[in-house]
């Protein structure tokens, strides 16, 4: 007998890939909690395109908000991959899933170490932040794009790519080197002033959505179809 295989089955509902996800997030976020009772009553959560703080929140929601999304995300994302009725597909990539799975993860606990550290009074910016963070989860993301099989829940899901196995194929292989011209573009622009942000994000999330979708309709429309 396979124990390794008993053990930890990725077709299962819950295994131990995610029980050791869950515990990892969890952890990070009782550490960053040890900062918590230094946080102001009221802390600011939202930042214009330039980087200037447009809004605040009361601490315990914007605590109850990091603890939602670090801990519960990764288990929602599961739970749809269960749902899905292609679910079978994902043990094509199980590695692609579970490395997107963590990059998300660590995305949010990196996100919200920086707020809380704006919000304690470090000189940090917030943009640069993001643009880091997204330009290396974009990355991770395009670099395994390829991998992702016909799924309902994960990848490029248009009309065309949903029809045609081969329109998919094609379309995640040209939308993953769009992803990580993205990712290096947006690394790039977290060296400049914050007002790089907005000159940057906006042509980043062009090339990462509206190119690959309209790919994906040139390629059906070759005769690229099931």
């Amino acid at each position: 007998m396979n124990t390794s295989t008993t053990k930890d089955n990725p077709s299962k509902l819950w295994d131990r890939k995610d029980t050791i996800l869950i515990v990892v997030s969890t952890l990070l976020f009782v550490l960053a909690s040890l900062f918590y009772p230094r946080l102001p009553d009221q802390v600011i959560s939202k930042f214009d395109l330039n980087g200037n703080p447009t809004r605040t929140m009361d601490k315990w929601a914007f605590w109850l908000l990091y603890g939602g999304l670090a801990i519960l995300l990764p288990i929602v994302i599961k739970m749809t991959r269960n749902l899905d009725p292609r679910k079978s597909n994902y043990l094509l990539f199980e590695s692609t899933f579970q490395l997107s799975r963590w990059a998300v993860v660590l995305f949010i606990h990196f996100i919200f170490g920086f707020g809380i550290a704006y919000n304690l009074g470090y000189p940090v910016s917030m943009n640069m932040a993001l643009s880091l963070g997204l330009g290396i989860l974009w990355i991770i993301i395009g670099n395994r794009m390829g991998r992702i099989r016909f799924t309902y829940f994960m990848g490029i899901r248009t009309p065309w790519t949903l029809a045609s196995e081969e329109v998919w194929r094609k379309t995640h292989r040209f939308g993953g080197k769009c992803w990580f011209v993205g990712g290096l573009l947006m690394i790039v622009a977290s060296l400049f002033p914050a007002s790089y942000f907005l000159v940057t994000f906006i042509p980043v999330l062009l090339l990462s959505t509206i190119i690959p979708t309209i790919y994906s309709y040139m390629l059906y429309r070759k005769g690229f179809k099931s």
